[in-house]
């Protein structure tokens, strides 16, 4: 399976020749020539979706014995891979809740787990967010300095993820929601992280990234 990503307005098409062309306006040829290479087995499928949340937890009357939970909560942008992750989690709190009460429509138990849902998701909403808010014309992100300056740690994280086993397992943990985000501050992993040199390319290409 082969996905193109773009933001702010810049798609890839869904026709084959603007697929195509797409492909080739990346900094590496190599998936220009898969698809040079490779036979169609479908047509292409585009997908255009924001991380979106919905607050049931503020809600001031819960209906009895109404929940939600999975994509009715929250959606995220799936170049990150965390929706069904996140809804097999939100599956085990409600499990866990229902053990407890036993009945999903008694008196208040709505109001508690939507609050203990949306506490789930913070981490998980801030990985998103967080990442997307690199993109000046992201809407409702953060662009204060303190994130730019955790962008930068995290690049350098990246770069040193390639050649450290131990910096790679830690941060997939943190991408597959295994770990928090806090193992990425180790200082195992920060000195790592420090000592990684950025190849002039791959500084380029993250600079290019924050003006697009």
């Amino acid at each position: 399976m082969i996905t193109l990503v773009g933001v702010n307005g810049d798609y890839p098409p869904t026709n084959e020749t603007g697929f195509q062309a797409f492909a080739e306006s990346l900094p590496d040829p190599i998936v220009a020539r898969w698809l040079n290479e490779l036979e169609p087995a479908s047509p292409i499928y585009g997908f255009r979706a924001a991380n979106h949340i919905r607050h049931y937890e503020r809600l001031e009357h819960n209906p009895e014995g109404f929940i939600v939970l999975g994509d009715a909560f929250c959606v995220f942008n799936p170049i990150y891979g965390q929706g069904m992750t996140v809804a097999a989690q939100q599956a085990l709190l409600l499990d866990r809740l229902l053990h407890r009460w036993q009945d999903i429509h008694k008196k208040g138990f709505a109001r508690r787990f939507h609050r203990k849902l949306a506490r789930q998701l913070t981490i998980p909403w801030l990985l998103a967010t967080g990442e997307d808010s690199r993109y000046p014309l992201t809407q409702g992100s953060d662009h204060s300095p303190v994130v730019r300056l955790l962008h930068r740690y995290l690049d350098r994280v990246f770069v040193a993820a390639a050649h450290d086993s131990e910096v790679a397992l830690s941060f997939l943990k943190v991408m597959q929601m295994l770990a928090p985000p806090s193992i990425l501050f180790k200082p195992r992993i920060v000195k790592a992280a420090i000592q990684a040199r950025p190849s002039h390319d791959f500084r380029k290409s993250t600079n290019e990234m924050r003006r697009t």
